[in-house]
This record gives structure tokens, C-alpha cells and sequence, in this order.
């Protein structure tokens, strides 16, 4: 099954052309991953995993619309942070042993990613990468469409068959643990209304855990990793073409020269 990220013939991106462009963007002699791992030394790992599980939610959409996709027909997947977020959410801060071991094999220490909040962070950042529109009005419009849309165990398993030459380069880890610990997560099949549901309580609790309650480093952490992830997601998003340049997108661009570039002198690529 071919998993697309952007679906307007001519103009497509599958799954994994998507997010291994965006994995391209900021390097790990990047000014971004450098000043990132300042403040965690594992923030490369971190960026990585954000930007692999960013799209996840746009899965379901493929099957949902899977006679448009075989008609050449455009393809919505207005919502998919919503699912994204929830998922990564059940993942990272679910504290299961198949969490705890996937993020100690990507190289990201467990106990110190939980005393930083790195679950709750990265969660948000998934929920907020297409921020400038707003969440809420988002998660109620899923929440009223999606009555026929699901989550299964199905769609971990081909996400995660078509990121395994990503999963495996970036993350370092067999793709096979990355989807047991994705399956573990997801527990049952899920409706999209009742994700909808969930996602908006998830919100309100992981803002005020990051942004009001977080200290700087936390708040600092957390800015940094969404501007990466809704930068190298425009980024990735360009090299499909067929759309108008905004100024947003242009400011985009203007940041990653800034901070996609390298640092000058040594520069330690490991975390």
C-alpha cells in the first residue's frame, strides 16, 4: 500500500519522500541541533522522532479516500495532527516497557526524556506543526467529519512499513520495534470522534504542563522543537510543487538558511 502525504495529481508526495526530505533539513551540524542539544543532549533523536511521527495521522486518510486516490482525485487530510498528536501522546508518555525500550534504543535516556518532558513536548509539537490555523477549530471540524474515519492497527503497520528505511537511518532501531511499541500505544481500534475527544482534554493538559507550568529550559525546548518541525515539514512540502509561495513559507525558508546551516568548527554528531 503506497501511503501519500500530499495527494493533488500531478502534483503528489508519498509518506516517505515526505519525511525523509524533512529529516534532511537540519543536520546534526545544524545550528538548530546544536544549540538544541544545549539544553538536551539527545535533541537530534528528539527532532528526528518528531519528524517521523508528525504524519502519522494522515494514514487512515489514504484508506478513508482510497477511491479518490485510485480516480487521481485531490485528497483532504484536514485533522491529521489530531490523530497524530493522540498517538504520539499514547507512545511516549504512556510509560510502557515497549516506550521506555524504544526511546533508550533510539539513544534517548528514558528517565532523563521524562524529567525534561519530552513526551508532553513533543506531543504538542505534533498538535501545533500546522499552528498557524487554529487547533481548536481543527479537532471540533475532525471531530464532525470523521464519523467513518478509524484508527487501527492496520494503518501502524503500514505506516511503519513505509518509513522503515527512515526509522532504521534516523532512529537507529529495527523498524519492527518501532511498530510494536506504535501497536502497544494504540491498544484497541479507535474512531476518529472519540481521538477528537480525547485530544482536546490532551491539549489543554499538555499546554499548561509546557507552556505554563514548564520552566525556561522547558519552554525553550519546546519552541525550539516545533520551529524545526514546521520548518522542515514546509521545507519537505515545497519539493511537490503546485502550490503559491506565502509569506509564511517564506519565512521558513529564511529560517532554515539561518539555522539549517552548519556551525563552523567541530562539531560532536552523536544524540
Amino acid at each position: 500500500m503506497e501511503l501519500y502525504a500530499y495527494y493533488d495529481p500531478p502534483n503528489t508526495q508519498t509518506m516517505l519522500e515526505h519525511v525523509q526530505e524533512a529529516l534532511k533539513v537540519f543536520p546534526p551540524n545544524s545550528h538548530l541541533v546544536t544549540f538544541g542539544r544545549k539544553i538536551f543532549p539527545s535533541f537530534q533523536k528528539m527532532l528526528y522522532l518528531t519528524i517521523i511521527l508528525h504524519d502519522i495521522g494522515k494514514t487512515p486518510f489514504n484508506t478513508f479516500y482510497s477511491d479518490k486516490i485510485k480516480s487521481r482525485e485531490k485528497i483532504s487530510f484536514l485533522g491529521h495532527e489530531v490523530i497524530s498528536g493522540w498517538i504520539t501522546y499514547r507512545l511516549l508518555i504512556g510509560n510502557t516497557q515497549a516506550s521506555r525500550n524504544l526511546l533508550n534504543l533510539i539513544g534517548i535516556q528514558s528517565e532523563d526524556f521524562r524529567a525534561a518532558k519530552g513526551g508532553e513536548i513533543i506531543t504538542l509539537a505534533v498538535l501545533l506543526h500546522h499552528h498557524p490555523m487554529n487547533l481548536r477549530d481543527r479537532i471540533k471540524t475532525f471531530k464532525d467529519s470523521s464519523s467513518n474515519l478509524y484508527l487501527t492497527g492496520e494503518h501502524i503497520s503500514a505506516f511503519c512499513s513505509s518509513l522503515e528505511s527512515a526509522i532504521a537511518t534516523y532512529l537507529g532501531v529495527q523498524p519492527y520495534i518501532f511498530q510494536k511499541a506504535l501497536l502497544e500505544a494504540l491498544g484497541e481500534e479507535r474512531s476518529g470522534q472519540k481521538i477528537a475527544e480525547d485530544t482536546g482534554n490532551l491539549y489543554d493538559e499538555l499546554f499548561k504542563k509546557v507552556w505554563i507550568d514548564g520552566n525556561r529550559k522547558t519552554r525553550k525546548l519546546f519552541l525550539l522543537l516545533l520551529q524545526g518541525l514546521v520548518a522542515a515539514d514546509y521545507q519537505s512540502a515545497r519539493k511537490r510543487g503546485g502550490e503559491k509561495v506565502s509569506r509564511f513559507s517564506e519565512a521558513m525558508s529564511t529560517f532554515t538558511e539561518l539555522y539549517g546551516s552548519a556551525v563552523e568548527g567541530p562539531c560532536d554528531s552523536n544524540g
